[in-house]
């Protein structure tokens, strides 16, 4: 939690100077690490990144959320796609 925590927290503090983060996902991120963290407790590691926070390019397409990847200037489009093999690569690392 602390990991992910101090990433948002500098996020928070320079991306409105910076610019480099379209959309924080700050509940996935907190939900995310707990699940981490309450698998590790319980003696569960998936591999040596389990845990880690990755950003994750908003042109990207990630299943139920909005991308900026393809579509012309200033739009977006929503894809109802299955997570990426990267995805999936990076959960099991």
């Amino acid at each position: 939690m602390d990991i992910v925590e101090g990433y948002l927290d500098r996020i928070a503090r320079y991306d409105a100077k910076l610019h480099g983060v379209h959309r924080c996902l700050r509940d996935e991120a907190r939900a995310a690490a707990h699940a981490a963290a309450a698998a590790m407790a319980s003696g569960h590691r998936i591999g040596p990144f389990h845990g880690i926070p990755v950003a994750v390019k908003d042109l990207v397409e990630i299943a139920g959320r909005v991308t900026t990847g393809a579509v012309g200037p200033g739009t977006t489009a929503a894809r109802p796609l299955p997570p990426p093999w990267w995805r999936r690569w990076l959960r099991r690392a």
